[in-house]
């Protein structure tokens, strides 16, 4: 009986802790309806970042370096990140769950960047539709 116990302790496959991140808490109650227990989701409320008023003439772009973009954290989103940065480091597995337009998929590119997901537990998902079907597939 004892042998039993230790037997399925060490066979049973613990499940990996993921957080789901999305753009509107809106769609949170709607995503956890759908994903299994072992996901988190949380919201970025939208965009988290824009370009600073940095570099030649305040644009933001060094003119100069590839012409690559300074971006900061905008007002009122600190918070937001300090948890949602926070989440990150517990999980296992994170989710970057967006729209499939250029919006959406910018929200993402700034999560991912700003939140520095590894790349080993960043994983990206889309969909035009949030149905079990589309979720899941996604």
């Amino acid at each position: 009986m004892i042998y039993k116990l230790i037997m399925a302790t060490k066979t049973e496959k613990k499940q990996p802790r993921c957080l789901l991140l999305v753009e509107s808490p809106n769609k949170i109650k709607t995503f956890q309806q759908i994903l299994p227990d072992n996901f988190i989701v949380q919201a970025s409320v939208g965009h988290i970042t824009k370009i600073a008023d940095t570099g030649k003439y305040n644009l933001g772009i060094d003119v100069e370096n590839d012409f690559k973009a300074s971006y900061k954290i905008m007002d009122g989103k600190s918070d937001i990140v300090k948890k949602l940065k926070e989440q990150v480091k517990l999980a296992d597995i994170v989710y970057v769950y967006s729209d499939g337009d250029r919006e959406g998929e910018a929200i993402a590119y700034h999560l991912v960047e700003q939140l520095k997901i590894p790349k080993y537990k960043c994983r990206r998902a889309t969909s035009h539709e949030i149905t079990k079907k589309a979720v899941l597939n996604a």
